[in-house]
């Protein structure tokens, strides 16, 4: 059974993973794993011993859990023989065309994934809505795992932890200055607009690139006070290049089209 205390002061201090002052902020709704108990044991502990910041170093964090015995989340994702996450791959090809007028290999992602993705010396950051993880938004763990009352339930735990979440998050964004912040899954535009502090679904949503069936694949790019704000298609619908890649280019050459909003 996970402990009472460290679950709650999990949920209400860790956000993520990366620099706080990067200029590239990727905000998700929630972090994959979280398939045994033990592993999430190990991730309140990695937390713990970090200091419990409301970032950690990627890397960091995932040397101290395991998936399988001996054999660290750091190694899997992050080592020599690490694959590309297929979440962070597309993400990682946006910012690298963002940073950079040059095209982009396999072998630039994978070593941008190796050594910069999450690091607290980036110029990246990454956060999620929900604290916990999750193999998938269909199944709940939690209320086997603990006595935490509103975790008994998947909407119970949204419902108690959504506002003071998102008011949470918000404040972070505006403590670090300028920043692309990249949410992706278009479906939460409605708590992207919170975070940001504007109704993001009134911006236009353009076309920036097709699918192999002729289908739109659209985004929403939204600059606002020195900020840039783009709600984009979870890579898990959409991984394909052409789509990360221009966006990168609409962000590094400052050619979006868009809708400017009042605050």
């Amino acid at each position: 059974m996970l402990n009472h205390q460290e679950v709650t002061e999990f949920i209400s201090g860790f956000f993520g993973y990366g620099n706080p002052t990067a200029e590239f902020w990727f905000v998700g709704m929630e972090e994959g794993g979280g398939v045994h108990e033990l592993e999430v044991q190990q991730r309140l502990s990695a937390w713990r011993d970090l200091k419990c910041g409301k970032l950690v170093d990627a890397v960091e964090f995932h040397a101290r859990v395991e998936r399988q015995p001996s054999v660290s989340l750091a190694a899997e994702l992050f080592g020599e023989s690490a694959s590309i996450q297929s979440t962070w791959g597309p993400l990682i090809r946006f910012f690298l065309r963002a940073t950079q007028d040059a095209s982009v290999a396999t072998a630039d992602i994978k070593r941008f994934q190796q050594t910069e993705w999450g690091r607290a010396h980036s110029n990246t950051c990454l956060v999620e809505l929900l604290p916990l993880p999750s193999p998938s938004i269909a199944d709940w763990r939690y209320s086997r795992w603990t006595d935490v009352e509103y975790l008994k339930r998947r909407d119970a735990y949204r419902k108690h932890i959504l506002p003071r979440r998102l008011a949470s998050l918000a404040a972070l964004l505006r403590e670090n200055g300028q920043k692309v912040v990249f949410f992706y899954g278009s479906g939460y535009v409605r708590h992207w607009s919170e975070l940001a502090g504007i109704n993001l679904s009134q911006a236009q949503a353009v076309t920036i690139a097709h699918n192999s069936k002729g289908r739109s694949l659209r985004a929403r790019i939204v600059p606002k006070d020195g900020n840039v704000y783009i709600v984009a298609i979870h890579p898990a619908y959409s991984n394909q290049s052409c789509y990360f890649e221009r966006l990168g280019d609409i962000v590094r050459h400052g050619r979006a089209t868009y809708v400017e909003l009042d605050a």
